[in-house]
């Protein structure tokens, strides 16, 4: 468990190089349909506010149109 004290001391020392060079050079060996996978992870670290899903603010309609009350005319041909 750190402690704050030793969590400042550490965030010097912080790094992610050795992590990045192992995504690197995975992405390199792992079949396309991975890459994509990994990609979209990344792009919800790196974008959080643009790629989590939320619920829309309103209620969107998904079935057809709405149902009204046409009226239809008989056209004389």
């Amino acid at each position: 468990m750190l402690y704050m004290s030793e969590e400042e001391s550490n965030e010097d020392l912080f790094s992610v190089v050795e992590e990045w060079s192992g995504i690197q050079e995975r992405l390199k060996r792992v079949p396309y349909q991975m890459k994509l996978e990994i990609k979209e992870g990344l792009r919800l670290l790196a974008f959080p506010e643009t790629t989590m899903l939320s619920p829309h603010p309103r209620k969107v309609p998904t079935k057809g149109a709405n149902k009204k009350n046409q009226i239809y005319t008989k056209i004389d041909t």
